[in-house]
């Protein structure tokens, strides 16, 4: 009699376990959608670069961190957490260093910097429309390593509702070529006319 007991408390309880899991699943599935749809809105495209900001009209503290990237126009229809949407016809003038540029080192795993051969612009997809910005909030690592990097300086002008606005940045030795790869490609021909290499 008590092991028929025993069988019968065991069943139930199994049973009371799968409708409970069931009605979290259930929960569950009725949050993932929102959760993950906003997650999927508001995060960046690849790649992305986590920069410094030095100086300009974003109102920002200096060295305040910032997430960048070229993104397609549709990306950026509904974004809440953008502080800046560029197009390539807004942009004035791109102030960047060769040197800097020639010496950011992408040549293998011992520079430590052969992960940003990743973040090379891929030439077969098409032009991004526009260049996007959001504040950033690296960890404790990420600031503790960020004091071994070399930044270099890379400063950039558009124009917003007639008004010239600005960007100063300082973009980590392994990612700086990625960069300006990935700029000199958004802007296509205009390249030539607005940028201009102050390591002259």
């Amino acid at each position: 009699m008590r092991a028929l007991l025993t069988l019968l408390c065991v069943i139930l309880s199994a049973e009371i376990a799968v409708c409970q899991k069931g009605a979290k699943t259930g929960r569950q599935a009725n949050l993932l959608p929102t959760s993950t749809a906003i997650t999927a809105k508001e995060s960046m495209p690849k790649p992305h670069w986590t920069v410094k900001y030095v100086a300009g009209s974003l109102h920002l503290e200096t060295d305040s961190w910032l997430t960048v990237a070229f993104a397609p126009q549709g990306i950026t229809h509904g974004r809440n957490n953008l502080l800046i949407t560029v197009s390539t016809d807004q942009i004035v003038s791109v102030e960047y260093s060769a040197k800097a540029e020639r010496d950011s080192d992408l040549k293998g795993p011992r520079s430590g910097c052969g992960y940003a051969n990743i973040m090379m612009p891929d030439l077969v997809k098409g032009r991004p429309d526009d260049l996007i910005t959001t504040k950033a909030r690296p960890g404790r690592a990420s600031r503790f390593a960020d004091a071994l990097i070399t930044r270099h300086p890379v400063d950039i002008v558009w124009t917003e509702g007639g008004t010239q606005e600005q960007m100063a940045m300082r973009i980590n030795d392994c990612e700086y070529e990625s960069f300006i790869a990935n700029l000199r490609w958004f802007l296509g021909a205009r390249w030539s006319e607005v940028a201009r290499d102050i390591s002259k």
